[in-house]
């Protein structure tokens, strides 16, 4: 079998060496690091939520089993009170 251009190889890989950019390196540094610092960020505020989403349960669990009733329920309302519209964390 038999390659047809076989000849034109060594000018198609001029012509490509020739066509591509020359990577600035600098850039390419700026660029990678601010990547990565968003993708930490983000992975970051992931992790508060699952932890905030973990913790609640057991922070309800233990204001009641230290706290008075009468306390305990007055420090969760007021705790509900604080997050606003977004308290589907906080219900029971």
């Amino acid at each position: 079998m038999k390659v047809k251009h076989a000849s034109k190889g060594p000018e198609i890989m001029a012509h490509i060496k020739e066509s591509t950019m020359a990577l600035d390196m600098d850039q390419l540094n700026a660029f990678v690091g601010r990547f990565v610092g968003d993708l930490g960020a983000t992975v970051h505020a992931g992790m508060v939520v699952i932890g905030a989403w973990i913790s609640w349960p057991i922070w309800l669990m233990l204001v009641r089993l230290f706290l008075p009733a009468r306390t305990a329920g007055a420090l969760l309302e007021w705790q509900k009170s604080l997050a606003g519209p977004v308290h589907r964390l906080g219900q029971e």
